[in-house]
């Protein structure tokens, strides 16, 4: 398949948008067009690596990491020029793609990412890139993010044994622990 699709990128009959990414041309206008023009990189890299866009709510295979899923809780106000995600879908421990210029960095997951676990995978991978500083000063916004979510002792057991010392210390030094219902 792949082989055919190289082929008929070359003929002209499709367009790539990125490493595996196909569209058709349209002969008609006499240009091509992504089916949808208003898909941005982000929406391509959560499709593809994220969530199953038929039913995203039930097939999820990764989760949004590192310093983007910092900025997205408030934690960090950087903007990360690439975006990190956690997924299943790729079998390198770390890798980085490029798609149209802009790139992200994929990280294998420790264990398989479903639509159960990912929210407490992705808290728990939060704490390889916080320092003890940056926890103490969140500690409130971790807080009501632990109990907006409703995490159980009981799935934080499951988990954390996926994780360094240094990720079980600081959850329990700083009194994280107790929140957890």
């Amino acid at each position: 398949i792949r082989q055919e699709l190289y082929r008929e990128t070359k003929l002209g009959n499709i367009q790539s948008y990125g490493s595996g990414i196909y569209y058709f041309k349209n002969p008609i206008l006499k240009y091509s067009f992504l089916p949808d023009p208003s898909i941005t990189f982000d929406e391509v890299i959560k499709q593809k690596y994220v969530f199953d866009k038929t039913n995203p709510d039930l097939f999820v295979y990764g989760y949004v990491s590192g310093q983007t899923f910092l900025n997205q809780i408030g934690i960090s106000q950087q903007v990360p020029g690439k975006i990190e995600v956690t997924t299943n879908k790729t079998s390198s421990k770390k890798r980085v793609v490029c798609i149209t210029g802009r790139y992200a960095v994929l990280r294998k997951a420790r264990t398989e990412v479903n639509f159960m676990n990912y929210k407490i995978l992705q808290f728990l991978d939060m704490f390889h890139f916080l320092s003890y500083d940056d926890l103490l000063v969140n500690k409130q916004l971790l807080s009501k993010y632990i109990k907006d979510n409703k995490f159980s002792k009981i799935e934080f057991n499951r988990y954390i044994n996926l994780y360094s010392t240094k990720t079980i210390k600081m959850i329990f030094e700083s009194g994280l622990i107790y929140d957890f219902e």
